[in-house]
């Protein structure tokens, strides 16, 4: 893929994100939360779906971290500078990945302790992002942290429900890592490229759609 910056170049924005959470930072949905105190019948039928809706989103993590293995692979199919361009980013994806599952099984724990059911998660389609230059899979990535950190923070702010705004702040700080990771990337390709990836920074943003928007029913409200 033409245009990736370095492996010298990235290394420093993937060593900042591991080293921005110490492990006594670290929380798992197994243990990090008093489950047993969870009570959905405090939550209105809009804030139950809302909590749906984004473990759906979640739980899309496969197709996710496949879109960065398809287009960033880690093998001999690309050049050496490329490998290893590719090797530095999957330090971080997999870290990414790992959180972002976390997002998901803390989500559907919540539903099935708080009284909703167990959820289920429907058989998805491929995720694709048609995009050509390798900033754009970064700037994507840019906004939709940004936008899943605001619908977890507006969503713990009108909630009365404490096990829920335990989960949502944890999951809002972590997007909040995600998207500075990816701000922090994207700077470093203007840095280095300057007006070159300007343009296709600004496709991304203009034609921006979070994932799944064409397949789930009531996505836009």
């Amino acid at each position: 893929m033409k245009g990736l910056l370095t492996a010298e170049q990235l290394a420093p924005a993937v060593d900042t994100y591991l080293a921005a959470t110490p492990p006594e930072r670290r929380w798992d949905a197994e243990h990090s939360f008093a489950w047993a105190a969870a009570d959905a019948d405090r939550l209105t039928e809009g804030q139950r779906s809302a909590v749906e809706f984004v473990t759906i989103i979640e739980d899309h993590l496969p197709g996710y971290f496949d879109v960065y293995h398809r287009h960033f692979p880690v093998d001999d199919t690309v050049p050496p500078e490329v490998f290893a361009h590719n090797r530095a980013l999957y330090h971080f994806t997999v870290r990414w990945a790992s959180e972002e599952d976390t997002h998901a099984r803390a989500l559907a724990r919540y539903q099935r302790e708080a009284g909703m059911g167990v959820p289920t998660a429907p058989v998805l389609p491929r995720f694709e992002l048609p995009y050509d230059h390798p900033v754009q899979f970064f700037a994507y990535a840019l906004v939709q942290e940004k936008a899943t950190q605001i619908y977890y923070r507006q969503l713990r702010e009108v909630i009365d429900e404490p096990v829920l705004a335990d989960v949502l702040t944890r999951l809002s700080r972590d997007e909040a890592r995600h998207f500075t990771f990816m701000a922090d990337v994207v700077a470093r390709y203007l840095r280095h490229h300057g007006d070159a990836v300007v343009e296709p920074i600004r496709d991304v943003v203009a034609t921006f759609r979070m994932p799944l928007a064409d397949t789930m029913r009531g996505y836009w409200r």
